[in-house]
């Protein structure tokens, strides 16, 4: 399928049936016209991460099974709640959710402290620390090596002080270009702040090389933009090394539940 006809693609659910939670039924027309670009498993990608569903096939409809009771939790989701799904690509999908006041529900912090649960990733934090300038110049700066290829860690200091901890739709400015990226921050157990989704389509997309070193400023603005510029290159040296596309999986840590 074209990128146009991914456009036209999408379907909505409402809450209602007694097991919304545990699964959801993909409307019969949809599967049948859109069967050739759905795998067994497909990622629903919403404005707070990325969850991954299996798509199973129970009688003659296929369903929404692991993994989605975890996005409904995750979104906390009611009884006749709205939900519209988009097909962007091969198994992805965009999903909007809408409370019952017809408004776009998004998920939020409890307090001031993130709820973290169930991340099996036991990331290392590198020996470069990021740094935050005074004032409203919010600012950090990091080594990059090859345990960056598909996450980079948000020193936390940074996030709050920029106040993106609880609007974490990013925009990545590479400030030699203008370019940006889309990118998203999340959280593991140990309660690091993570880009992950969006990250290595920076990197590559700016032939960025191992060992380099790149500053990140906050600018601010409807976007939440933050301005990447690189300090010092490695590539010209032949000391670093291109990143590459990563293999890994698109983050894995879940967002913080909602309020109650």
């Amino acid at each position: 399928m074209d990128k146009n006809s991914f456009a036209m693609a999408s379907f909505y659910r409402i809450m209602c049936n007694h097991d919304f939670k545990s699964q959801l039924k993909l409307p019969r027309q949809f599967v049948m016209d859109h069967e050739e670009d759905l795998s067994e498993k497909v990622e629903l990608f919403a404005e707070s991460g990325v969850w991954t569903v299996k798509i199973e096939k129970i009688g003659p409809d296929r369903f929404f099974t692991d993994g989605w009771s975890r996005f409904a939790e995750d979104y906390n989701l009611k009884s006749m709640e709205f939900l519209v799904f988009r097909l962007t690509g091969r198994s992805k999908f965009e999903v909007l959710v809408y409370n019952l006041s017809g408004c776009h529900k998004e998920l939020h912090f409890l307090g001031n402290e993130l709820n973290i649960v169930d991340d099996d990733d036991d990331y290392e934090t590198d020996d470069q620390s990021g740094f935050c300038g005074e004032g409203q110049n919010w600012k950090f700066v990091k080594k990059l090596t090859q345990e960056h290829t598909s996450e980079l860690e948000i020193p936390r200091d940074f996030a709050e002080g920029c106040g993106i901890v609880t609007n974490r739709k990013l925009k990545l400015r590479m400030g030699k270009t203008g370019r940006k990226w889309s990118i998203y921050l999340t959280a593991n157990k140990h309660g690091k702040l993570m880009v992950r989704w969006g990250w290595n389509e920076f990197l590559t997309g700016n032939n960025i090389f191992t060992k380099s070193t790149i500053s990140f400023t906050y600018v601010g603005g409807p976007s939440n933009v933050i301005e990447a510029e690189v300090v010092k290159n490695e590539g010209s040296n032949g000391k670093g090394q291109l990143f590459c596309v990563a293999k890994t999986k698109r983050f894995r840590g879940r967002p913080p539940k909602l309020q109650a």
